[in-house]
């Protein structure tokens, strides 16, 4: 039985199925949709030396089940150009919210009020200390797995014979059929979140 390491923090690339619907490819399967994501987020977060690319998405709240009901009919911009690039804009009853990254500057900016400020490495942190420096160096945005793992992916679709184990134990695992081939995840934490009727109430 082939065993493959998979970090459970892959989980929270949702921005894959962003890249996923954006690809107009009416015949290809959702599985193969969302690896086509999935390689273009790889794509976009670590790109070749052949230059960066940029990546923009929209989102509008048109209902609010389960969160604050103010963010009805609101939304949010978002651009995205590794490894230094990033502009998040927001609008929130009637005013617009914008926080932004360019290489080590970030900033933040509320446009109604006509405030914002600034932040960048070898400036004062104070007026009234100017000889206090701020030396912070923001890191560069980056998958949080490896390439290799994110590929793993669409392998998490179209399994069946799916059971955990080990949940008791510090090196839980996920068990599972994929093309006639049992494969083996094993994971840091295992969490169920797949329902009343998912394989995780068994182990519970």
């Amino acid at each position: 039985m082939k065993t493959v390491v998979l970090l459970p923090r892959i989980l929270v690339l949702t921005l894959c199925l962003s890249v996923a619907r954006a690809q107009e490819a009416t015949d290809r399967t959702p599985v193969e949709l969302f690896a086509g994501g999935v390689q273009k987020l790889a794509a976009i977060l670590e790109p070749s030396a052949d230059g960066a690319q940029t990546f923009s998405t929209r989102l509008e709240f048109l209902k609010a089940e389960g969160l604050p009901k103010e963010l009805r009919g609101q939304s949010a911009t978002l651009a995205v150009q590794a490894p230094d690039r990033l502009l998040l804009s927001a609008e929130f009853k009637g005013g617009t919210y914008a926080l932004g990254r360019d290489q080590q500057q970030i900033w933040f900016y509320v446009a109604d009020k006509h405030w914002g400020v600034v932040g960048k490495p070898g400036e004062p942190r104070f007026l009234s200390a100017p000889e206090k420096k701020d030396t912070t160096k923001v890191a560069p945005l980056k998958l949080p797995v490896s390439k290799e793992q994110l590929a793993l992916l669409p392998l998490l679709f179209n399994v069946s014979a799916v059971s955990l184990q080990a949940t008791d134990s510090t090196q839980p695992s996920i068990r599972f059929t994929h093309d006639g081939a049992e494969l083996e995840l094993a994971c840091d934490i295992i969490a169920g979140c797949d329902g009343f009727h998912g394989v995780s109430r068994q182990s519970i």
